[in-house]
């Protein structure tokens, strides 16, 4: 008897949550074609109806890795299906009897306010199976291929969803039916997340902010170091596989003084660069030339090297 992987449960609801939010994407997309078609605009127009949800889809990917970071891929995945809501619920205020430019701009907003929401969904659930699928045996090719091989086929269904609906129920029942399903799915989601999950910062793409003090060589450095909850700060960071120890708002101190007067926004911490920083220092400090200095770095196969390192920097 296998035994059940630790996160599905949280891959089941998320995606759950992703395919709901796909097929009501798909829906939405014919519903506003097709109605705005059969009022009678043009081609041109029903263009601009999408091209703010392109655009602000857009806008949301560039900044998803900041958002997520801060607020946690279950807090946006949440914000998604939300504001999927709210933007249906918007539609349903459409009044038929606003003139054209008024309906367009009106349809462009909300439409701009659904592409954020499908693009926080899509990276949150994306991001979320990293994070969930097992470490060994392929898994995460696996629950990958099966979240993101199955969107364009629920899409689809979510464009034939919303053909029938709008000859089934109009417009207005349309979008209202969908927000109603939409609400009761994203409250199932929240419901049906693993505990572990269900905090609104447990799924993070950056670990727990610690600060911290580094000292290598003659510099010491201050600043946030990211690590698992359960990580601690030591020496031998530096001693592991990764030798690289990112600090983010670092302040640093050179034989304790600082070296510049700001706050520095990323600090790389690597023993090999402290070990060459502290070379360029004493070679700048000893070396009797800039041609010298050059020749040094600039060309390390020379053969005089050895002895200006002997003669002016050791």
């Amino acid at each position: 008897m296998t035994s059940r992987p630790e996160g599905l449960s949280a891959y089941i609801a998320v995606t759950a949550a992703y395919w709901a939010f796909m097929l009501t994407d798909g829906a939405l997309r014919m519903l506003v074609l097709l109605h705005f078609h059969e009022l009678g605009f043009s081609p041109i127009q029903l263009a601009y109806l999408f091209v703010l949800y392109e655009v602000a889809g857009m806008v949301t990917n560039l900044s998803a890795g900041w958002i997520a970071a801060r607020f946690g891929l279950t807090s946006t995945l949440y914000a998604g299906l939300g504001l999927q809501v709210a933007a249906l619920l918007a539609l349903a205020a459409l009044d038929p009897a606003w003139s054209v430019a008024a309906s367009v701009a009106f349809v462009m907003t909300v439409q701009g306010a659904s592409g954020v929401a499908k693009d926080l969904a899509k990276m949150s659930s994306k991001s979320a199976v990293k994070l969930l699928a097992p470490k060994d045996g392929g898994g995460l090719f696996c629950w990958t291929a099966a979240l993101t091989g199955s969107k364009n086929a629920v899409k689809g269904l979510g464009f034939l969803l919303g053909t029938a609906l709008l000859a089934t129920t109009g417009f207005l029942g349309a979008v209202l039916g969908m927000a109603a399903v939409l609400a009761a799915i994203l409250i199932a989601v929240i419901l049906a997340m693993p505990p572990e999950w269900r905090a609104a910062r447990q799924l993070r793409l950056h670990r727990k902010l610690r600060r911290v003090a580094v000292s290598a060589g003659p510099f010491s450095v201050t600043g946030n170091v990211h690590l698992p909850t359960t990580g601690e700060v030591s020496d031998h960071l530096l001693h592991r596989g990764q030798r690289f120890l990112p600090l983010t708002d670092a302040y640093l101190l050179h034989n304790g003084e600082p070296p510049f007067e700001h706050v520095v926004s990323v600090v790389i911490v690597n023993t090999a660069h402290i070990a060459l920083g502290t070379l360029k220092l004493a070679a700048a400090r000893h070396l009797p030339d800039h041609a010298s200095f050059l020749r040094f770095f600039g060309h390390a196969a020379s053969r005089d090297n050895l002895d200006a390192y002997q003669r002016y920097i050791r």
